[in-house]
């Protein structure tokens, strides 16, 4: 490999986040929280890094009841569990802090603002209606 092909590969493999005037080589860990509509239960809290892909489920999660079979010395017993079953609809968000702000970006949208703030990314449609969706993204110790 010749010098020409190694300083490109350096700069092609170099964090892109320092190529973007972001946070330079910083991987902070984030957790986004998400509420549906006005209520102020948080529905989910999912942890990435900054410039991380997320996925917001935004489907009802529902019990299922399930059987298993234990395997003993004389014989398989069966034993009734209630799982829950995962909520399927989802969508990305993707967030990058710059200090104290956050700028989420979604496949359709993208909202800017403070840290630990609640932030309205838009609606989705849900059985019976449209529900709105709050975001939040703090910064993880």
């Amino acid at each position: 490999m010749n010098r020409c092909a190694v300083v490109l590969f350096a700069c092609l493999a170099w964090p892109m986040p320092f190529a973007l005037g972001q946070n330079a080589l910083k991987n902070s860990a984030l957790q986004i929280s998400v509420r549906f509509d006005d209520e102020t239960q948080v529905n989910q809290r999912i942890r990435t890094v900054e410039g991380g892909r997320a996925a917001v489920l935004v489907g009802p999660s529902r019990p299922l009841q399930k059987r298993q079979y234990i395997p003993t010395p004389v014989g398989p017993i069966p034993q009734e569990v209630t799982v829950t079953q995962e909520q399927t609809p989802a969508f990305e968000v993707v967030p990058r802090v710059l200090g104290d702000s956050v700028h989420v970006q979604t496949a359709g949208s993208a909202v800017s603002g403070r840290l630990g703030e609640w932030l309205k990314l838009g609606a989705v449609a849900a059985a019976g209606g449209t529900r709105t969706v709050w975001i939040r993204v703090d910064e993880v110790p």
